[in-house]
């Protein structure tokens, strides 16, 4: 029998002492009230986010959104005649017959490219669309949101009884956990078919705290949804206010 297969067996026996008319005592009580949740993301994006020169693949349009204009150079008339004028400052070629072709002119500054510009070159300022996409989704998916709880019973050494409350003023869901001591993974059975294996860490808040959190690697889940992309991770963190021993 593999350790799923355990750890399943034995929350189904702390759901059975749950649902028992005589309640088991509780030993220990714990309680995980969530204060904020968190997406950790890593996307490959493959897509280049700047189009390209056809006939320089791998070379950016210059349309002048870094700010700087694209000097351009003057060439000299064919018969001497004075060469038409550069667009960026470029400097003018000397005429086929020798005689002098005209200097560049300014030309324009390139546009003063636009305000905001330095946020969308080389990705900087946002994530990639897939990457905002699957944040969205992975925060707005959230079983328990901010104010809602998990609360653990101990009954056992390895696990208990839960109540979760997916909102603050959420209706109850009772089930069954299962963490044996010393491990920092914690499975969480409740509302019928749920079914959930999360990692309890700590993240230190503003006062210096160090503070529990619960970790759901969804990694495996996003790559279904999202088969042609390149998915390194997706983890959803649940900070709570709950003092990590």
């Amino acid at each position: 029998m593999n350790s799923k297969s355990i750890c399943r067996l034995l929350a189904l026996l702390t759901a059975a002492l749950a649902a028992c008319s005589e309640p088991s005592e509780v030993y220990y009580t714990t309680r995980y009230e969530v204060t904020a949740i968190e997406a950790a993301v890593s996307v490959t994006e493959e897509t280049p986010t700047e189009p390209t020169d056809p006939e320089n693949p791998g070379t950016e349009l210059g349309d002048g959104s870094d700010g700087e204009g694209t000097g351009g150079s003057g060439s000299g008339g064919s018969d001497g005649s004075e060469g038409s004028a550069g667009t960026g400052g470029g400097s003018g070629s000397d005429g086929s017959d020798g005689s002098e072709g005209s200097e560049g002119g300014e030309g324009s500054e390139g546009g003063e490219g636009t305000e905001g510009g330095e946020g969308t070159e080389g990705g900087e300022g946002s994530a990639t669309p897939l990457a905002d996409a699957i944040r969205a989704a992975v925060l707005a998916s959230a079983p328990v949101q901010v104010g809602g709880s998990y609360t653990l019973d101990y009954v056992e050494y390895n696990g208990g009884r839960l109540t979760v409350r997916p909102t603050a003023d959420g209706e109850a869901l009772s089930g069954a956990f299962v963490k044996l001591p010393g491990s920092t993974d914690i499975t969480l059975y409740y509302g019928g078919d749920q079914e959930r294996r999360c990692t309890l860490s700590y993240y230190t808040d503003a006062e210096g705290q160090r503070l529990a959190r619960f970790g759901e690697d969804l990694t495996e889940q996003f790559r279904a949804l999202y088969p042609d992309a390149d998915i390194q991770s997706v983890v959803r963190y649940e900070q709570t206010s709950h003092i990590y021993y």
